[in-house]
């Protein structure tokens, strides 16, 4: 009977649309206590009671009016008694059970005529029992929060629509509130975000068509759950408080205020642990999947004049004034401190290496900035700038130094670092000149200064005056020792054309010798140039190796078809014999006549027992 009353008669009606404010409202739907059809939370309540419920006789109409009160205000529907109801809904029932159970398609054909028949007066009977409920609902008595009603309405539906009219009417006694309703709430949502003058905005809420006392009641919400310390979620306050009784306002309608409170600093919304700026809010408000991730905040504004120190510190730390919006000036102000941030974490990898300055600048630098941003809240970000006044204005110096250097002065400072690294190959060469030391000095006092930004002028003269000193040197020993190496090479290759060597031991001999020659035409350190030319000689003392034993062992001609084998001529060379006259004196100096004879006599000796051994003397 559920079926019939609340989906045939009444045509699948769930919702309500209220005529003065055009908000939908729900409602359960219950037959002689029994739902149907799901229930909806907070939803409205229509209970029909008919002449087959088990309690009917006592749903008297004082019954009925008390029970009407119950759930802050449903709507009781009393059928009048019918026999006729009764009768035709048994028949209905048991007719259709039986037809649903006898339904076999092997059935014979007489069998299956006579269940269409029935089947076709049921159908009659069912629209006859829409009817029947039509006319009885007609004529029902209707109950609607403690109060008997009495319906001017003829039809099902209409008599319906005034009973839910007067039931919204006196159960959402808050709903007054809401004098005026915005034709495009949405469209004013965006105005209002968009909206700089807070001054302005602040005049305007409490004119009557910005619904002056719903706004009040909404603050004192906010209030009551800040004291209370409750959590106040978007959709909650939206839809679970005003969209419900006492209230019912739409639910835009509520947001318009909610926005509207927002636009002059009143509250915040936050969504997943973060505050969200005005330019975000539309973009996450207007859809209702996301009014359960959003919550509302009652803000805490500052003292004037602490806003007013805010600005001051602002321009004398950004050099820029800002505005006197205590939103504005927040989002100003973090904005800076931002910018400073993104450029010291970019900064900060070089100074880490040790070889930039500024490294603990900017780890104080960033132990000032993040403490501020992380503050979420305006109120508590401006209060907190004052308090680090000292620190920010230090900073401001510190920060402009750091800046210069890292976009502008670097390509000096590798400059300095490379050319200063270069010079210490000859390090001790360089201080022998009196400009020389006197720059390379400078240069390492920049090197490690803390805070050499006002230094880096100089670096080009003083990398000049050491490189002219250094490229001298370089220039004088690199001529000495490739003028060594030429000789050797000059003398190694009369070695060779004297035992008339072959292609393979004048490439052994040459080349390590030509290396060296390639190697200090390049060399830029005087030890090395050194270490190049005593080298050579060593390479020089092993090609000789190989000429003797290539005199030696001299090679023999291979045998061919037509001739016999010919032996090469024997080609001799004297051994060498190197002396070193300082390894014949014992002591670090000659001091005395008989020294120097027992010098020249030891050396008399070395030499000609050399002599008669048939070698040649190379004196080193």
């Amino acid at each position: 009977m559920g079926e019939l009353i609340f989906e045939d008669v009444l045509k699948g009606q769930r919702k309500h649309r209220y005529s003065k404010n055009r908000m939908d409202f729900t409602f359960n739907r219950i037959c002689d206590m029994h739902p149907v059809g799901g229930c909806v939370e907070d939803g409205l309540i229509v209970s029909v009671v008919s002449p087959l419920a088990d309690e009917y006789a006592l749903y008297h109409n004082g019954k009925c009016v008390l029970e009407s009160s119950n759930e802050d205000g449903q709507i009781i529907i009393r059928l009048q008694d019918n026999e006729r109801l009764g009768r035709e809904l048994r028949t209905y029932a048991q007719t259709d059970k039986y037809l649903k159970t006898k339904s076999d398609s092997g059935l014979p054909d007489s069998t299956k005529r006579i269940l269409r028949d029935n089947a076709d007066d049921n159908r009659g009977r069912r629209e006859l029992l829409t009817c029947l409920l039509g006319d009885m609902l007609n004529e029902a008595s209707y109950f609607a929060v403690g109060q008997q009603l009495k319906i001017k309405a003829s039809a099902p539906g209409a008599c319906l629509y005034e009973a839910l009219e007067y039931l919204i009417t006196n159960s959402f006694f808050k709903m007054g509130y809401l004098k005026h309703f915005h034709p495009d709430p949405q469209k004013e949502i965006q105005a209002l975000l968009r909206s700089n003058d807070v001054s302005q905005l602040t005049l305007a809420l409490n004119l009557e068509e910005n619904n002056p006392q719903a706004m009040e009641d909404l603050r004192n919400h906010i209030d009551l759950c800040k004291l209370k310390h409750h959590a106040m979620i978007l959709y909650d306050v939206i839809m679970k408080r005003y969209a419900a009784r006492p209230y019912g306002w739409p639910d835009m309608e509520v947001l318009l205020l909610v926005v509207r409170l927002l636009a002059v600093g009143e509250i915040s919304l936050r969504m997943e642990g973060g505050t969200l700026p005005l330019d975000k809010v539309y973009e996450n408000i207007k859809t209702t999947a996301r009014w359960r991730k959003i919550t509302i905040h009652k803000r805490k504004t500052p003292d004037p004049k602490v806003l007013q120190q805010a600005r001051r510190l602002g321009k004398d730390v950004f050099a820029e004034m800002g505005p006197d919006n205590e939103d504005d000036l927040c989002v100003l102000l973090k904005e800076k401190l931002r910018i400073w941030e993104i450029a010291l974490n970019r900064f900060k990898p070089l100074a880490d290496t040790g070889n930039y300055p500024g490294k603990e600048e900017i780890s104080e630098a960033l132990g000032v900035v993040k403490p501020l941003l992380s503050n979420e809240e305006s109120y508590k970000f401006i209060e907190k700038f004052n308090q680090f006044k000292n620190d920010l204005l230090d900073l401001s110096d510190e920060f402009h130094n750091l800046e210069q250097f890292y976009d502008n002065q670097r390509p000096t400072w590798e400059k300095l670092r490379v050319a200063y690294q270069k010079f210490q190959l000859n390090r001790l060469e360089l201080e022998q000149d009196e400009a020389a030391a006197s720059a390379l000095k400078r240069m390492g006092e920049i090197l490690t200064a803390p805070a050499p930004y006002g230094m880096l002028y100089e670096v080009e003269g003083l990398v000049r005056i050491v490189g002219e000193v250094n490229e001298g040197l370089i220039q004088k020993w690199r001529e000495k020792v490739i003028g060594k190496i030429s000789a050797l090479l000059d003398e190694t290759r009369n070695e060779l054309e004297a035992v008339s060597a072959d292609g393979n031991l004048r490439t052994q001999c040459f080349r390590p010798l030509e290396r060296l020659m390639e190697q200090a035409q390049k060399q830029e350190s005087i030890a090395h140039l050194n270490q190049s030319e005593q080298e050579a000689v060593r390479v020089l003392d092993g090609a000789i190796e190989k000429i003797e034993a290539f005199v030696r062992m001299p090679p023999i001609k291979k045998q061919t078809a037509e001739e016999p084998p010919v032996e090469k001529p024997k080609v001799t060379i004297k051994p060498r014999c190197i002396v070193k006259p300082a390894e014949l004196v014992d002591a670090t100096y000659l001091e005395t006549m008989d020294d120097i004879e027992k010098f020249l006599g030891e050396l008399r000796e070395r030499l000609t027992v050399a002599i008669r051994a048939g070698q040649r003397i190379r004196i080193r």
